[in-house]
């Protein structure tokens, strides 16, 4: 079932902010009042074209993403969905109750405290009755964890503030569709973890469209990814190849290398892990912080689980030197099958030494599904053995090649 139905949409803007403004309000008025605009909007030199024939469908327990450069027609596109605007040509079919995180604070009144905010948007909500608004005042108050400061107005918010009660008064109001931009990057690592896991409840009955520049959140989510450039959709399906082409198609908003793990921040899901080590050892399991050029690398994990979780599990590490990210391991591409068992018992990988001589630094990353359950940073190890014949931060085998017949 199609919950979004974009058809030959085309968006373009007066290039005078002012006379942008009172278009849109114009035509906001006449969609409020169910009337339409009967004039013809030609484009000419003074408007900005934002949108160009833009169509696609997202059906019900889809995840999907739209990336692209600054500038590329993303958020426009999201605020056309949400009816903050409406098509110049074209039109926007959307079937059920729909929620948005488009802008910071967006809906509150900033002289009103958290509170009072929440008592409007619950009072929106139909066929609740007094008790059931309550209580879903006090699982929206819980889940933001914003309980002593619930009652001091939004204008005195920071940021990440606004964004947790922001999220979670939309969360909470169990919508069809989640159109989420960007405000998944404000907060804390933990708070995002859990927005995320929410998003996943509501996943098999309704649709969510994230707008992020965080690949990485992109990456685990979602399962469709729409690549816009200069107001038209590049490329619209598999989230991999999306990524692949944005990162071609504009050299200026690569993903940036990751800096030092120290930028990153750890994270244990204290919900389901009652215990973790992890640690550089040797093939004893003795820990050990230097290894000679060539020389195999282990890493020993064990991992204590407080209840039962079920098949998904994966693991990965990225590797950086100097700044940038120089390779990565993944379970998922080393036929590795984890179980609770093993983990408990603890394992022991061998990590082929391809490096360089130098301090590396990584991060141990175990995921369920979408979701984080550990992202620990790890004490870099030392290569030793520097060699000036050899260049770069890793080295690559290699084996001759012996043909066969006339060559």
């Amino acid at each position: 079932m199609n919950l979004i139905e974009v058809n030959s949409v085309t968006k373009f803007f007066d290039k005078s902010e002012r006379k942008s403004a009172l278009k849109e309000l114009f035509k906001t008025i006449l969609r409020i009042l169910n009337l339409s605009n009967k004039q013809e909007l030609k484009l000419n030199s003074n408007h900005f074209v934002a949108l160009k024939n833009i169509s696609f469908e997202i059906k019900k327990g889809e995840a999907v993403a739209l990336i692209g450069s600054n500038g590329a027609g993303k958020s426009t596109m999201l605020k056309i969905i949400n009816g903050l605007y409406g098509p110049t040509k074209g039109s926007v079919k959307v079937h059920g109750k729909i929620q948005a995180l488009i802008e910071l604070g967006a809906g509150f009144h900033y002289e009103l405290s958290g509170r009072e905010n929440l008592i409007f948007s619950v009072s929106m909500i139909p066929d609740l009755n007094k008790e059931e608004k309550e209580q879903l005042m006090q699982e929206i108050i819980d889940f933001s964890e914003l309980n002593e400061f619930i009652d001091f107005p939004v204008k005195k918010y920071s940021s990440g503030m606004k964004a947790r009660l922001g999220f979670s008064a939309a969360i909470f109001a169990n919508p069809d569709i989640l159109l989420v931009d960007e405000v998944l990057s404000v907060g804390d690592f933990k708070f995002r973890q859990k927005c995320l896991r929410k998003i996943n409840e509501i996943r098999e009955k309704a649709a969510v469209i994230l707008v992020s520049h965080n690949l990485q959140t992109i990456k685990l989510f979602c399962s469709r990814a729409i690549l816009f450039e200069k107001g038209s959709i590049l490329f619209d399906g598999d989230v991999q190849q999306a990524i692949n082409l944005y990162r071609q198609a504009d050299s200026s908003d690569k993903e940036k290398p990751i800096a030092k793990a120290h930028l990153g921040e750890d994270f244990v899901s204290n919900e389901l892990i009652s215990n973790l080590e992890v640690f550089w050892c040797d093939k004893t399991k003795k820990p050990k912080k230097t290894f000679k050029r060539g020389e195999p690398i282990y890493l020993s994990f064990k991992i204590t689980f407080k209840i039962e979780v079920g098949e998904g599990l994966l693991f990965s590490m990225p590797f950086w030197k100097d700044d940038i990210n120089i390779s990565s391991i993944s379970s998922e591409y080393n036929e590795c099958n984890l179980s609770l068992k093993s983990l408990s018992k603890g394992v022991l990988l061998k990590v082929d030494n391809t490096f360089n001589s130098g301090a590396i630094d990584s991060c141990f990353i175990l995921t369920l599904k979408s979701e984080y359950l550990i992202r620990k940073i790890l004490n870099p190890f030392e290569v030793t053995e520097y060699d000036a014949r050899i260049h770069g931060v890793s080295l690559c085998s290699f084996e001759e090649v012996k043909f066969v017949g006339n060559h």
